[in-house]
Parts: structure tokens; C-alpha cells; sequence
């Protein structure tokens, strides 16, 4: 891809904080990004690779041992049968950890 120019990328970004279509400003965005050092690794994702783990081993352990073992009002929670809301909200508690979700409602998962 060609560099732009100066005036050409003075232009895109006035483009860009104007109030125009959602889409026409990404797509300007899009042009700015390419035209930058890196070109297109600029739009690749930053993180690549295996996520980061959380939790650890012994962490996973003891929430499969948790819910093979107990129920939910044992660890004084209302309910007796464990959902994915609840387990993630006893994770959080326990490890002070939160995963996130697009697809769950709570926003908590379990790996």
C-alpha cells in the first residue's frame, strides 16, 4: 500500500471525529491504521497465542473437588444446584478471579 500523505492523513482524521456513518469512519480508521509503521500487524490482535491462565492447577482442583463434593448451600448460598452464574460468583469470591463471556448472561464462566 501506498504511504499517504501528510495532507490526505490530516484530512482522515478530521473524517474521522466528525459525525458521519459508523461504518465510513471505520473504514477511515482502517486507512489510517494501514498507512501506519506496521501497516497491516497494526490490525492484527495484540494478544496472540494461549490466553493467560487465571487459575492455577491446584486452583482448577479444588472448584472440580467444590462441585463434586458440595452443593451450593453448603458454601451457604440459597440455591442446592450449582449454575454457571452461582459457580462464577464463588470463584470470584474464593480466587478473585472473573471470567468473562460473550454468550453468558452473567458474564461468568468456568474454564
Amino acid at each position: 500500500m501506498k504511504k499517504l500523505k501528510q495532507k490526505q492523513i490530516t484530512g482522515l482524521q478530521l473524517f474521522v471525529k466528525s459525525p458521519r456513518n459508523a461504518d465510513e469512519i471505520k473504514r477511515a480508521q482502517v486507512v489510517l491504521m494501514l498507512n501506519e509503521k506496521n501497516g497491516v500487524e497494526t490490525l492484527r490482535g495484540k494478544r496472540e497465542g494461549k490466553p493467560k491462565e487465571l487459575l492455577n492447577k491446584k486452583q482448577r482442583e479444588i472448584i472440580i473437588e467444590t462441585i463434586a463434593n458440595k452443593k451450593p448451600k453448603d458454601l451457604g448460598y440459597a440455591s442446592e444446584y450449582w449454575s454457571v452464574g452461582l459457580l462464577g460468583r464463588w470463584i470470584r469470591k474464593r480466587f478473585k478471579v472473573e471470567y468473562k463471556s460473550k454468550t453468558s448472561r452473567s458474564q461468568t464462566v468456568l474454564v
